[in-house]
């Protein structure tokens, strides 16, 4: 038993919100009367909400981010078979971190360390075996930024199972689990800021003429600046395997004072690269969207339009190349 301001002392030192709950007893020690009260503390929220220690915050801002910088937008329900099934799991991946979170203030116990380290080695696992197998069917332009979105999402909800192992298993888990989420997160980072640099190079491209933003290939669609981020604006139709077609990452369309002009992004390099011979490929890149002025906002691609006049002049662009 303690008082008031003592309670409160200990309470601050942990770093917990507490509610002081009063309850009825009646006291005949210390000279106290029957109804006076005794005050006793009751936990409200689970400190992984509001963390005491810097992990658990850390934990908490990674998962956040790992949401935001690797989720895909979901085009369809999944369907019962064994293909589809995969495809959703890879699809809920970024949201493990963050379940694993949630679970971790739910639980009124932590999961057994045994549980904990076999799923951990199982997801790492079974991720670096769908990011080979990934890559090898990317396109060649892409194998490199698939694999790392795979290792990014392997490490991530490897790391977030980690951190479902009980506290008895030492700080070095912990910090492991902790480490793991910052790379990961740290790749989200850079998928996120990918959306500010791609409209900034547009403007940059267009030099102040009408532009639009379009994908190319037939399984994706620029509907917002969530399908601007690094893990989302690149090809992952590998048609030009075959010879039978070539698909950028995402085109840029300027309609200048000496005509169109067509502009590839670079993931690699964060640019746009001029497209020379746009009407040598079979899959076109002439009618993917419309250039014009932004007077209102439109839903669409053309929500990125420039909102200047046209300014004519030579744009000093490299040919872009789909690898």
């Amino acid at each position: 038993m303690c008082s008031l301001e003592q309670c409160n002392e200990r309470d601050g030192e942990a770093g917990w919100p507490f509610a002081m709950a009063a309850t009825m007893q009646q006291r005949s020690d210390r000279g106290l009367g029957e109804n006076d009260i005794r005050i006793k503390p009751v936990k409200l929220l689970h400190p992984v909400l509001f963390p005491s220690g810097r992990p658990k915050l850390l934990l908490l801002v990674s998962a956040l981010l790992i949401l935001a910088g690797f989720l895909q937008p979901l085009n369809h329900l999944p369907n019962l078979n064994v293909m589809s099934m995969i495809a959703f799991a890879v699809w809920l991946a970024p949201a493990v971190p963050l379940i694993c979170v949630c679970l971790r203030a739910m639980m009124a116990s932590p999961l057994s360390q045994v549980w904990a380290l076999f799923l951990t080695v199982a997801a790492f696992w079974i991720g670096l075996c769908l990011t080979l197998l990934g890559s090898a069917f990317a396109p060649s332009g892409s194998a490199f930024i698939s694999a790392v979105q795979g290792c990014g999402l392997t490490l991530a909800v490897s790391a977030s199972l980690l951190s479902l192992a009980p506290e008895a298993s030492g700080e070095r888990a912990e910090w492991l689990a902790v480490s793991g989420l910052m790379l990961a997160s740290l790749l989200a980072i850079w998928s996120l800021l990918c959306v500010p640099v791609v409209l900034i190079q547009a403007e940059r491209a267009a030099t102040g003429a009408p532009y639009c933003i379009a994908p190319h290939g037939p399984s994706r669609s620029v509907d917002g600046f969530w399908d601007l981020r690094g893990f989302s604006f690149y090809t992952r139709d590998p048609g030009y395997k075959d010879n039978s077609g070539w698909y950028f990452h995402g085109v840029l369309i300027v309609e200048g004072a000496e005509g169109r002009q067509y502009f590839n992004w670079s993931p690699r390099h964060l640019r746009f690269d001029r497209i020379e011979h746009p009407n040598r490929y079979s899959v076109s890149v002439r009618k993917l969207c419309s250039p014009r002025l932004a007077r209102k906002r439109e839903r669409g691609v053309t929500r990125y339009s420039s909102a200047r006049s046209a300014v004519p002049g030579p744009r000093p662009f490299r040919m872009a190349l789909p690898s």
